[in-house]
């Protein structure tokens, strides 16, 4: 068992998934910061337990030539998941899912007034294929049994 950081502030990196079956699931608008741009539009996904086979989670670090990746092959179990996408891929399945737009006032700020206008709820969710563009990932406890980091050198 692990208690995880935020990771952000870095620049994107790269999630992917085999299949992912989770509970407690809620998407909306947001922004994060990237490594270049401040404000990135993104979506907000809250998951409250997740269990994920085949993880990998990627990143390029261009100025040290490499490739982080981090994998596990075996079941991973994360508790409290919260990630700021700008890019998700997959097919997914949804229990109970609901779709709402919410007033949120007079906001002036541009990037501001598009967190929580429109969300999405769902009592489960199932992704397969999962592919990922994120700039900020949040993990309550993950348990990564089997876990090997690697290092990999670009081309």
């Amino acid at each position: 068992m692990a208690y995880a950081v935020p990771l952000s502030g870095f620049g994107e990196f790269t999630v992917k998934f085999d299949k992912m079956v989770g509970t407690g699931f809620k998407l909306y608008g947001g922004a994060a910061d990237g490594a270049e741009t401040k404000n990135v539009p993104v979506t907000v996904n809250e998951i409250n337990h997740a269990t994920i086979t085949g993880l990998e989670i990627s990143k390029t670090i261009p100025a040290l030539g490499i490739r982080v990746v981090i994998s596990s092959d075996k079941p991973v179990e994360i508790d409290g998941l919260i990630q700021k996408a700008t890019l998700i891929n997959g097919s997914a399945q949804f229990g109970n899912l609901t779709m709402s737009e919410n007033y949120v006032g007079d906001i002036q700020d541009p990037v501001q007034k598009i967190v929580r206008e429109f969300t999405q709820s769902a009592d489960s969710i199932v992704i397969e294929n999962g592919d990922l563009k994120t700039l900020y990932l949040f993990q309550k406890t993950v348990s990564l049994p089997g876990m090997k980091v690697s290092f990999e050198k670009l081309n």
